[in-house]
């Protein structure tokens, strides 16, 4: 790509931000508004209802708890930025009012054939948002990312949804990999956040009738984590040459994997197994 290419595209990025900077500025006036014509509209209908029942509106104080007022200026603010941030942006969510106290944000991570609903109910305390009740695993700490959520709600929104759709990603991915080489995989073990995965394939070599092993562990760093940071291949009675095991290591690493597993097992088939069965470290000790 030369430098004016180069240069074109740098100007049509920086046009597009400037876009949806203005379309933030566009939805935040066209939210204050309604926020403010909604406003305007309960206390008029409060009005009209005290009239209406023959009370004197000069005697009548509605703002009497200043506490719930408080609660309540905190979730309107919160509503307004969720609002925003549901229509410019990049996760999709959705928003509930269940009390005047609360709201209730849902989210619908799904990959493949896997589709999970999580939601995080949150409340007005202590002039902040803290989190009533949530089903999301305690491996988020989603309390403390739900901390910093009154000043910036995109990226809280953006952390979590990022953080849900790695772990059904990762978990479908699995999933999809035992059902798929169901006939192989003779073992399998996999921590609750999924990302500790270990996999044991076995195949009987049809011409010795030798059963060929290869133990697969593969480690994620975080929870937030498409690939893995660490993938160990163990092969009992079946030779895997350097080459080929750093091939299959790669492809673990780089795809999905239920395809990178099919690899793995389409060699652990059709290689021969190794003429003298390799002892397990129990027999060797045994002997």
């Amino acid at each position: 790509m030369n430098a004016y290419t180069t240069l074109q595209e740098l100007r049509k990025t920086r046009d597009t931000r400037y876009q949806h900077a203005a379309l933030c500025d566009t939805v935040k006036e066209q939210l204050e508004q309604i926020v403010a014509l909604q406003k305007q509209k309960g206390m008029l209908e409060q009005r009209l209802r005290m009239l209406s029942s023959g009370q004197m509106v000069e005697e009548l104080n509605q703002w009497d708890d200043p506490d719930l007022t408080e609660q309540s200026k905190i979730l309107g603010d919160l509503r307004e930025k969720l609002a925003a941030y549901k229509l410019i942006g990049p996760c999709g969510l959705t928003v509930s009012d269940v009390e005047s106290s609360s709201l209730v944000v849902t989210f619908t991570p799904m990959w493949l054939s896997l589709s999970e609903v999580f939601y995080v109910s949150l409340m007005a305390k202590d002039d902040s948002i803290q989190v009533s009740a949530t089903n999301i695993p305690y491996f988020f700490n989603v309390p403390s990312l739900v901390a910093n959520m009154k000043t910036d709600v995109a990226s809280v929104m953006d952390a979590i949804s990022l953080k849900l759709a790695a772990f059904i990603q990762r978990k479908a991915e699995v999933q999809l990999a035992l059902k798929t080489h169901a006939e192989v995989i003779s073992a399998s073990s996999c921590s609750e956040p999924v990302t500790s995965v270990d996999l044991q394939l076995q195949s009987v070599d049809p011409s010795t009738e030798i059963r060929k092993q290869i133990d697969i562990y593969i480690t994620y760093s975080s929870v937030e984590d498409l690939q893995p940071a660490r993938v160990k291949l163990s092969p009992e009675n079946i030779s895997i040459p350097l080459e080929i095991e750093e091939d299959l290591h790669n492809l673990i690493v780089t795809s999905p994997l239920s395809t990178a597993l099919h690899k793995v097992v389409e060699y652990l088939i059709s290689t021969e197994a190794l003429v003298e069965p390799q002892l397990s470290e129990e027999e060797s000790v045994d002997e």
